[in-house]
């Protein structure tokens, strides 16, 4: 049975080693993850508490009938690698823990490497995966960053030597691949420059390339260019499109239309000059819904209830018997 002064000297050797456990246990936390240091609790407690009993028995045990030097220090042994297990297997508050972060760390890496460049649905996943647990094991996502940053700019690489090799014109394989490509600009800042000037250049090629074949297509028939400017530029309304590029199709379209008006607003004067009103009035009131759409579009609506108002007026006032 220990004397009083031995338990006495017991208990304080209790106290000091709770005391400096609890200081380096909290100092562990925060050092393991600043932003949730919460979540390393119950690893940290496992360690600690394991160690703690081993270096009770071990320095507290001495005087304890049956514990000879050599059972305390194997008592110790015995709790240290238990803590070791502790640390390595208590999952954080996440619900995972340091043997399966680094088996996943591994895993990604490997999965990167391997992974080709057109599969962005996967690497999204694999990116997740990779969040999940760098949230919890911060210190573990070089393990795989640089492979994912090798894979970004294979992917990148490839997606601009897809661009290159799409027609002009041909928005219908241009927005197959729309979706993959903007998911790969969320997944990787590096790798949307790159892809953003392949497509604005594409883009703006298509565009001019429109804006000329309405151009010429104008001298013979207005309004069939009016009509191909319209339909090019609903679709690209699905596309994002850069300013400039809008800006200069959206000055022809208002350029185009405009001519039209004037070449309408002359055949109309020509059948007003031979008294054909009621002809001039359904030439003006016979433009299709898609133009008139047109022209709200581009500003031009005033100009074409002007024009269809005015040639109206002076078919009721031609219906006006003389006095």
């Amino acid at each position: 049975m220990p004397s009083e002064q031995e338990q006495t000297r017991n208990w304080s050797l209790v106290l000091v080693i709770g005391f400096c456990s609890l200081i380096f246990g909290l100092g562990w936390i925060l050092l393991l993850s600043k932003d949730t240091p919460v979540q390393h609790l119950g690893r940290v407690i496992g360690v600690i508490l394991t160690v703690d009993i081993g270096l009770l028995i071990a320095l507290a045990g001495r005087k304890m009938k049956g514990l000879t030097l050599r059972r305390r220090l194997a008592a110790l042994v015995i709790c240290v690698v238990v803590s070791l297990a502790a640390w390595w297997l208590i999952p954080t508050t996440g619900g995972t823990n340091l043997w399966s972060a680094v088996s996943v760390s591994r895993s990604l890496d490997e999965q990167f490497q391997s992974l080709p460049s057109e599969a962005v649905a996967r690497a999204q996943s694999l990116t997740e995966d990779a969040a999940f647990v760098t949230a919890q094991f911060p210190q573990l996502g070089h393990r795989w960053e640089k492979s994912r940053q090798d894979w970004c700019e294979r992917a990148s690489g490839h997606f601009v030597s897809e661009l290159k090799t799409i027609s002009i014109g041909d928005l219908a394989n241009f927005q197959a691949k729309s979706s993959e490509r903007t998911r790969l600009k969320q997944l990787s800042p590096e790798a949307r420059k790159p892809i953003e000037r392949a497509e604005s250049h594409w883009l703006r090629e298509t565009t001019d390339n429109t804006i000329n074949n309405a151009k010429e297509l104008a001298k013979s028939n207005p309004q069939a260019a009016v009509a191909l400017l319209h339909t090019f530029s609903a679709r690209l309304t699905r596309i994002e499109t850069p300013y400039a590029v809008r800006a200069t199709l959206l000055k022809t379209r208002k350029r185009t239309m405009e001519s039209l008006l004037d070449g309408v607003r002359e055949d109309a004067i020509a059948l007003i000059e031979s008294n054909s009103y009621e002809e001039a009035v359904k030439m003006v009131d016979g433009l299709d819904e898609q133009l008139v759409n047109e022209a709200r579009q581009t500003g031009l609506s005033k100009e074409l209830d002007s024009l269809r108002n005015g040639y109206r007026y002076l078919s009721e006032l031609r219906q006006i018997p003389a006095p």
